[in-house]
């Protein structure tokens, strides 16, 4: 059984290797089915749907030598560049184990931490990914 301490998650956006993330969320892939009756009360068809992916959201504690200049360029390629994000299960020892889960997708939000002089809490990055496919 893995614990959610035990995956890598690696992000490349526009050719770019944005090193280690500490957290992923989304990345789902979700179809509708449609049920179709037909006649002569014979039992109800399921209607093959089209897959779609909740989009996905990587973040980490937010470097101001690593992650201030980087939040600047990723701004420039929101909504343009494309992202792999990689999500490597790793085993007890911290090794990878089994195949990765990839998804491909386009850069859509860079949200570099809140602001507020009063709190203690981490500073952190969040990049948001429109999610396009998942193998």
């Amino acid at each position: 059984m893995a614990i959610a301490a035990q995956w890598l998650i690696t992000i490349v956006v526009n050719g770019q290797d944005l090193g280690t993330w500490d957290k992923w969320t989304g990345g789902e892939v979700q179809t509708k089915s449609t049920k179709y009756r037909p006649g002569g009360m014979v039992d109800e068809k399921v209607l093959r749907g089209l897959r779609t992916f909740s989009d996905g959201t990587a973040t980490r504690e937010y470097d101001q030598p690593r992650d201030h200049e980087l939040c600047r360029t990723l701004q420039t390629g929101t909504g343009i560049w494309e992202a792999t994000i990689t999500k490597q299960p790793l085993d007890a020892n911290g090794s990878a184990w089994g195949n990765p889960m990839v998804y491909k997708g386009q850069l859509s939000d860079v949200k570099p931490g809140a602001v507020d002089s009063a709190s203690e809490a981490a500073d952190t990055l969040e990049l948001m990914f429109a999610i396009t496919s998942v193998a």
